[in-house]
Order: C-alpha cells, then sequence, then structure tokens
C-alpha cells in the first residue's frame, strides 16, 4: 500500500508547477551566485575560489536555509490535503493502515523535496562554468565538490 500512495504522491507534485518554480528558483539563484561578480558568496574571500569545496559547502548552506521555506509549502500540502478537503474519515474505513498511509506520503514528499534541492549543486556546477567568469576566480570545475554537500 505504500507503493500506491507513494506513486499518487509523486505524480501529484509531478503536476503541481510550484515545484518546477521552487527547483528554478533554487537553481538560479545557485548559479548567479557562483557566476556573478555582483555577489560576494560567503567564505569566497582572499585566496578562496568561487567554487572551491569550502565556498559551494557555505552555498548550499545558504541555500538550504531559504529551500527549507519551500519544504513547508511541497511537504505540508501532502500531509493537509486530506484533511481540507475532509477525506480522512473515508481513508482509514478501507484497509489502508494509518503507518502505510502516512510513510507513503513522507516518502513522497521526500523525493520530491530532494528533487527540488538537487538545483541547488546543478546551479552551482553550471554557474562555475560560465564563461565570463575570471579564470583567476575559480578552480577546475568538480562534480562531485558540489554534489558532496547535498548528499551529506
Amino acid at each position: 500500500m505504500i507503493k500506491e500512495i507513494l506513486l499518487f504522491e509523486l505524480r501529484y507534485h509531478a503536476r503541481r508547477p510550484f515545484n518546477y518554480f521552487f527547483f528554478a528558483l533554487l537553481f538560479s539563484l545557485s548559479f548567479a551566485l557562483i557566476a556573478s561578480d555582483a555577489v560576494q558568496i560567503v567564505g569566497a574571500v582572499g585566496l578562496v575560489k568561487r567554487n572551491g569545496p569550502y565556498a559551494i559547502a557555505q552555498l548550499s548552506i545558504v541555500m538550504t536555509v531559504i529551500g527549507l521555506l519551500f519544504a513547508v509549502a511541497i511537504v505540508g500540502t501532502s500531509m493537509l490535503r486530506d484533511f481540507r478537503h475532509n477525506a480522512h474519515e473515508l481513508l482509514f474505513t478501507t484497509h489502508l493502515s494509518e503507518l502505510g498511509y502516512l510513510a507513503g506520503r513522507f516518502v513522497g514528499s521526500f523525493l520530491v523535496m530532494a528533487i527540488v534541492f538537487l538545483g541547488i549543486p546543478l546551479g552551482s556546477f553550471f554557474g562555475s562554468m560560465a564563461p565570463w567568469i575570471d579564470p583567476e576566480f575559480v578552480l577546475t570545475p568538480n562534480f562531485w565538490w558540489h554534489l558532496h554537500p547535498y548528499l551529506v
């Protein structure tokens, strides 16, 4: 039963435009923070390069805190949707267990959030390859440096 709830949740979020907007916003902000000369990244001062591991970790922290506001919008709708439409009374009259229902909703929302937050390492990686960046301020792009803070 968890699988059916999980797949329903993923299909539901695939139709919501806000999830794509949140991904694009995190991607764009991460891209701009690496590729722009106008914005100073926390930690990228002195000899620390814009796309060095320390600067990328700092960028990931800042963007994750911003992204937590999006998490409330995405996960909150998943958990409260049935209560808002008064369907929660009917759900548990079937063979659906409460654990299966909540686990399916949680895992589905978690996977959607993982996909949305993937915009941070992708944006910072592609931002570090922008052709207008002075090579003095960046290192050779290494995708692992961008992906590691996401996985940890």
